[in-house]
């Protein structure tokens, strides 16, 4: 069974499950996120700084992807022979307790206990403004413009470069210059990939003056996302490929599909009716398409060269 099946069946049919934050006492968010070694992260590419950095930043990613801001969280820490061990876990800690406090957030309790690999989970509570509705999936309009922050294929890039580092370890050949192309651009990449930072701290203040109907991060790649988006708003999305930024310049080295499906970007995908300006805080804001109603049923089309794009490669899925 794929992962959206697995989900109806505990689902409640008479509840919403769409978006990735719930949403209760008018203003209060409640998120929670996993990360598994081999899945999420290996040990051997990601030092405990980035693992404790990143189970962070994907929860706060899913408190703003809903417009609030954190608050306070439950840890639960699967350790395993390698993480146990006092220097990863020592590092690990601080990495986390300087995070949440850059925050602003607290940690009020969790779970500890032994695992064959490292499994760890945050499950972090969030509040809304007082002057601000929800950003639901399912609140996206007819009409509103589809706007994407900063840029997508970064993360997928980056693990392109650390697969490939693999491989020339393993076969004992020198690094071609070929692959050094680029440093600087490599180097962002491959950062994005271990240690992702959603654009909270950058855009919270920015956007609490902008009409937002809905949100998401994105974290299974545009192709999976804008369809969740388009699925819950009951729209036809309509996306522009030739406005993604630096497309030109990711295009080099990654195909259109790998773009489209990579991961973990903790980006935001949103929706509203304003004109907004291209830049807020340094964070590119690129308004990719257009909304409009197709009778309760979802679509998304993607046009690239004023030509219909159907993606081969769906992106990644657990199941």
């Amino acid at each position: 069974m794929k992962e959206e099946e697995i989900i109806q069946l505990f689902a409640n049919p008479s509840e919403s499950m769409l978006d990735d934050c719930h949403h209760f006492d008018r203003n209060k968010l409640v998120t929670t996120d996993s990360l598994s070694e081999g899945t999420h992260f290996r040990l051997d590419w990601s030092s405990p700084e980035d693992i404790a950095i990143k189970l962070i930043e994907v929860n706060v990613s899913d408190i703003f992807s809903s417009g609030g801001k954190p608050k306070f969280c439950l840890l639960n820490l699967g350790l395993s022979q390698e993480s146990r061990q006092n220097s990863w876990i020592t590092a690990f800690s601080h990495a986390f307790r300087d995070r949440l406090s850059l925050y602003g957030t607290k940690l009020v309790g969790g779970d500890t206990f032994s695992s064959k690999i490292t499994q760890l989970t945050l499950t972090l509570f969030g509040e809304l403004p007082s002057d601000r509705l929800v950003w639901s999936r399912d609140k996206a309009k007819p009409g509103d413009i589809v706007y994407l922050t900063g840029s997508v294929g970064l993360s997928q890039l980056g693990y392109k470069k650390l697969k490939a580092s693999d491989t020339l370890k393993q076969n004992s050949k020198p690094m071609e210059s070929s692959q050094d192309q680029n440093p600087s651009l490599f180097e962002e990449a491959i950062k994005s990939h271990l240690r992702p930072e959603s654009v909270y701290s950058k855009l919270y203040e920015p956007f609490r003056n902008i009409k937002i109907n809905s949100a998401m991060d994105i974290t299974d790649g545009l192709f999976q996302d804008s369809w969740k988006l388009a699925k819950a708003s009951k729209t036809h999305i309509q996306i522009h490929l030739n406005k993604l930024p630096r497309l030109d310049e990711y295009l080099n080295y990654l195909s259109l599909d790998e773009i489209l499906s990579s991961g973990e970007e903790l980006q935001l995908l949103f929706t509203s009716k304003e004109k907004l300006p291209e830049v807020l805080n340094g964070i590119a804001i690129t308004e990719i398409g257009r909304l409009s109603a197709t009778d309760q049923q979802a679509k998304v089309e993607f046009l690239f060269k004023n030509k219909m794009y159907q993606p081969s490669y769906l992106g990644f899925e657990h199941f």
